[in-house]
């Protein structure tokens, strides 16, 4: 067998050994970019098979301070409480703001001994009622029978197709939503406890669950219907087929498991389009943002435009504030403590964030998936056969070596723009290169071996003539 061949398959196996290691362990941060931006780069040659999303992220952070209207400092940070008055204070300022779609996330339980949580106080409903019907979420575990009628708390029903035996149940609502929040909104679950698919690496949202004899929707699906203006009765969940999917109107296809679990990517490219630059006929740069993120306190200010501060606030983040029209707003807890949920890229996301990636995954059609092993050894197995081939050639095969990395290159792009699946390019082109550098050391071109052979005759003859 040839020597070059021989080195290159040695080399080879090596490397594409540690490669998939790394692939699974996940330790050198450098192959890590490298897969983001290998990502970024084919969904940005994806063409149309991938949109923009739509949502806007109002964040409730470390620093926001209760309030307290002179009852008494209230803690900051985690151990704060917040109140009716502080989630009425929230919702007024994004009414302010004329929005599309709200969804409220965080499940709030109230102190009915503060003042501030009293019934008799109205400016959580009235902020309420001035946003359109808003999505809720609701705390669920699937454990234990409901003990209370707000336990009890029915969902709606979805239309299914297939085996629906695999999706979790929801046994009862953990914790409902408070009921001046359901004068104007609709109830949707959030996974609790173990009911949460949610991974050590790759997280993975629940999109629906059974309830009973019927298929309901989780807070995530019925956020992106209500933002696309579809009804519940237009979202059908088909489990028969070899791929299930989740069909939200004829706008999103959402590819599920078999539990009815969606795949978080850890690599959306979703950095990337979070917003547009375009130029005014002044020549004025303006920023329209299809994934922003922006806190309470700066949502508040704004909605009061009557001091400089607002003002400057205002003008600075533009686009941001013009999208609480055009997005879904997303209003959530995203506090040091809440960030529990690991990603692939050494992030610590909260509920709130990953959840505005689901979203917004939805929303851009950013479905996208590695190749499974078995493509991944297929593949390797053509390039050390093109191996064989090139490096058993008695001219050197450098040149084609590279044009065919090159093409390797190129089909892995077509491959995702048709499919929207990827490979770590690492391993592949990874060999292709390692071809490259073994075919430099090669037995010399064509020529120069017949010249060789040539000598070598004429010494043969001279020696049988002596």
């Amino acid at each position: 067998m040839n020597k070059r061949f021989v080195a290159f398959l040695l080399l080879g196996l090596i490397f594409v050994g540690a490669a998939e290691w790394e692939l699974q362990e996940r330790i050198l941060k450098p192959v890590r970019k490298l897969d983001r931006f290998w990502v970024d780069f084919c969904i940005g040659n994806a063409g149309n098979r991938v949109g923009d999303p739509s949502i806007t992220m109002v964040r409730i952070p470390d620093d926001y301070e209760s309030v307290s209207v002179g009852l008494g400092e209230n803690a900051t940070g985690e151990n704060q409480e917040l109140t009716r008055l502080d989630f009425g204070t929230f919702l007024f300022a994004i009414g302010k703001m004329s929005p599309k779609a709200v969804s409220f996330l965080p499940t709030p339980q109230f102190a009915e001994k503060s003042v501030l949580n009293q019934t008799s106080l109205y400016p959580l409903k009235d902020s309420v009622l001035q946003l359109p019907r808003m999505t809720l979420g609701t705390l669920v575990s699937n454990e234990g029978k409901p003990a209370t009628p707000a336990q009890n708390l029915s969902y709606p029903a979805l239309q299914v197709t297939g085996d629906a035996s695999q999706l979790p149940e929801i046994a009862k609502t953990e914790i409902a939503v408070d009921p001046a929040f359901l004068a104007n909104g609709d109830p949707a679950f959030v996974p609790g406890g173990d009911f949460s698919p949610i991974g050590e690496v790759w997280p993975r949202i629940q999109l629906i669950a059974r309830q009973g004899d019927k298929v309901v929707p989780g807070f995530v699906l019925l956020s992106v219907a209500k933002q696309a203006g579809i009804g519940v009765d237009q979202i059908s969940v088909d489990l028969e087929s070899k791929r299930p999917m989740i069909q939200v109107g004829t706008l999103y296809e959402i590819p599920v498991s078999a539990d009815g679990s969606m795949t978080l990517p850890s690599h959306g490219g979703l950095k990337h389009s979070m917003y547009e630059v375009t130029t005014d006929e002044n020549g004025k740069e303006k920023r329209s943002y299809n994934f922003a993120s922006l806190t309470v306190g700066d949502v508040a200010l704004a909605a009061h435009k009557s001091d400089t501060l607002a003002t400057t606030l205002v003008e600075e983040f533009s686009g941001k504030f013009e999208s609480l029209s055009r997005n879904l707003v997303l209003l959530g807890f995203d506090r040091t403590s809440d960030r529990t949920i690991p990603t692939a890229n050494e992030e610590w996301l909260s509920p709130m964030t990953a959840t505005a990636r689901a979203i917004a995954t939805i929303q851009s059609g950013r479905h996208t998936e590695r190749w499974e092993l078995p493509i991944r050894a297929a593949v390797y197995g053509v390039i050390f056969l093109l191996g064989l081939i090139l490096l058993g050639f008695r001219t050197r095969s450098t040149f084609l070596v590279l044009l065919l990395g090159v093409a390797a290159v190129v089909a892995m792009v077509l491959v995702f723009r048709q499919t929207l699946t990827w490979t770590p390019p690492l391993a592949i082109v990874g060999l292709f290169a390692l071809m490259f550098i073994v075919s430099l050391f090669g037995r010399g071109s064509k020529k120069a071996v017949e010249e060789k052979e040539e000598v070598t005759e004429k010494q043969i003859e001279a020696t049988e003539a002596e």
